[in-house]
């Protein structure tokens, strides 16, 4: 069976781009995490309202790292690309 998804391995290389922009914008984070990516195929919404969905992983996903400044009250969300679509 092919594996089209991706592996554990594959975690530091995603993740690696993130940590360097954000060490050299912010500092160290508080927090680093990757979410897979996912659609409804049907449900929208609906899954919490009892109904039916049917979700799917995607070979995308998304990674954020976090850091809280006290006395700070701005969101600021820097990108860097990691996959072109």
């Amino acid at each position: 069976m092919q594996h089209l998804g991706l592996g554990p391995t594959d975690l530091p290389q995603i993740l690696a781009p993130v940590l360097a922009s954000f060490r050299r914008d912010f500092g160290e984070p508080a927090v680093l995490v990757r979410s897979a990516g996912r659609v409804n195929l049907i449900g929208e919404h609906t899954d919490y309202n009892h109904g039916f969905v049917l979700p799917a992983a995607v070979d995308r996903g998304i990674a954020m790292a976090v850091l809280r400044q006290d006395g700070i009250r701005d969101v600021r969300f820097p990108t860097v690309a990691l996959m072109s679509s």
